[in-house]
């Protein structure tokens, strides 16, 4: 008897949950337009390679799928066991998943003008095993910084009368994403080791949760993707793929959570851990979690055609690479927001502003994508993989907040990946390559 492969059977799969989505978007106008950034990058494949570490190909599919996934929510009637916290009508939610699709399309296109003069890279091997003692150090690094930075900010991360949203601080904004990359780097090394030492590994993960889990942000509930994320790096198996599959699982358990810590009157670890005493937890918070997976798409929504119009000054605020004290970002950020705990959305800003704003910005965002993702592959073919997939995930991360976060917070990734980019580019930096052996290679490549 037979058996079937089971990459062709997640193949098949895979190609007949895409025929019933693009069949179900051919019925729903203006979901068709969803699928246009996804189908330019399809088509433009043999130049932008599509890839796990492709951060054009994931940012775009990531913003198509929300988009669709909030249309499907929002576009009618929802169910009351969803207990959304936006209600948004019919219209509104047609014109929302529009500039979803149009922004996700105006990406791709930036993406693809981006190769225009690019060479194109040899997709690299995702495996990363590493040797050599600057390798692990940077990795080790890269997993510890969180504490350092908990530390400085220790007393505000346990107790404070503001919830996150409220309290300004550049370094109390990277707190949140430094730690879920300390997540990664700490899923790599548990992962890669064994015996006795992945005892200090499993205490430093806890403490990062801890880390996470006092800002009472949303990034508490992606922690375990994260973790398991960095296991997959190691070692892009099935049973990383499992991992990866459990972790989502286990982060729509989470979700819950830190919609119940945001509400609260007092924030911190040490408010919030007693609360989870007195929180409920059952089908219907988890069924509330669901329905706020898309909830970037309501808020989009809001920001974009219900709420103040915004001044393109605020907007070059948001871009600005400077400190937020320096770029005078603390003196409006109180008005860009919803409500004191949900924020405006990136591309809700853009738009509110106007297309005249928003397209140029999407085809930029794109053209950075597009490079970044190009030298993701280039530092990846030469061994430098720590730096590859650093650059990776700040992008990816922007891609998340693009839909959840004000434009400053989506772009902020960005300009760490480019700086990261930048040090790569250093002549210290170019004599100085971290040693990678594969797993087939007697000898490591410099």
């Amino acid at each position: 008897m037979t058996r079937s492969h089971p990459i062709s059977s997640q193949r098949t799969i895979a190609l007949l949950a895409l025929a019933t989505v693009g069949t179900w978007t051919l019925f729903h106008w203006p979901t068709p337009i969803l699928l246009l950034g996804p189908t330019i990058l399809y088509f433009s494949r043999t130049r932008i390679r599509p890839s796990l570490i492709s951060p054009i190909w994931i940012v775009v599919c990531l913003v198509s799928g929300i988009g669709l996934l909030g249309y499907a929510i929002y576009g009618n009637q929802p169910s009351p066991d969803l207990r959304l916290i936006f209600v948004i009508d019919h219209e509104l939610a047609g014109d929302t998943a529009f500039i979803f699709g149009v922004s996700s399309a105006l990406m791709a296109a930036g993406a693809l003008l981006s190769t225009a003069y690019g060479r194109s890279v040899k997709r690299p091997n995702l495996q990363m095993v590493v040797t050599g003692s600057t390798a692990k150090i940077a990795i080790f690094c890269v997993a510890v910084f969180p504490l350092i930075l908990g530390c400085i900010a220790f007393g505000y991360l346990v107790s404070r009368p503001l919830y996150i949203g409220k309290a300004d601080g550049s370094l109390i904004g990277a707190i949140g994403t430094v730690t879920l990359a300390g997540l990664v780097a700490a899923g790599y090394l548990f992962r890669s080791n064994r015996g006795l030492i992945r005892w200090p590994i499993a205490a430093l993960i806890l403490i990062q949760f801890a880390i996470v889990f006092s800002l009472g942000s949303r990034q508490f509930a992606l922690a375990p993707v994260a973790l398991a994320f960095g296991g997959f790096l190691w070692k892009p198996d099935a049973g990383g793929r499992n991992w990866l599959i459990f972790a989502g699982a286990v982060s729509v358990l989470l979700l819950p959570i830190p919609l119940y810590l945001r509400g609260l009157p007092a924030h911190g670890f040490a408010e919030y851990l007693p609360a989870l005493g007195s929180m409920k937890y059952g089908l219907i918070q988890i069924k509330e979690g669901l329905g706020n997976l898309a909830l970037g798409f309501p808020q989009t929504g809001i920001t974009a055609f219900q709420s103040r119009p915004i001044d393109g000054s605020d907007i070059l605020v948001a871009l600005n690479p400077l400190p937020g004290r320096l770029a005078g970002w603390y003196e409006i950020s109180s008005q860009m927001r919803i409500s004191p705990v949900f924020p405006y959305t990136a591309i809700g800003e853009a738009w509110n502003v106007g297309a005249g704003l928003a397209m140029p910005l999407f085809v930029g965002i794109g053209v950075v994508l597009g490079y970044l993702g190009r030298r993701v592959n280039h530092l990846a073919a030469q061994g430098r993989r720590i730096a590859a997939l650093s650059i990776c995930g700040l992008a990816i991360l922007s891609g998340l907040y693009l839909t959840s976060y004000n434009l400053r917070n989506a772009t902020r990734p960005l300009w760490y990946a480019v700086a990261i980019d930048l040090a790569t580019r250093m002549p210290l930096m170019q004599r100085r390559r971290i040693v990678i052996q594969s797993k087939d290679q007697k000898r490591p490549t410099y």
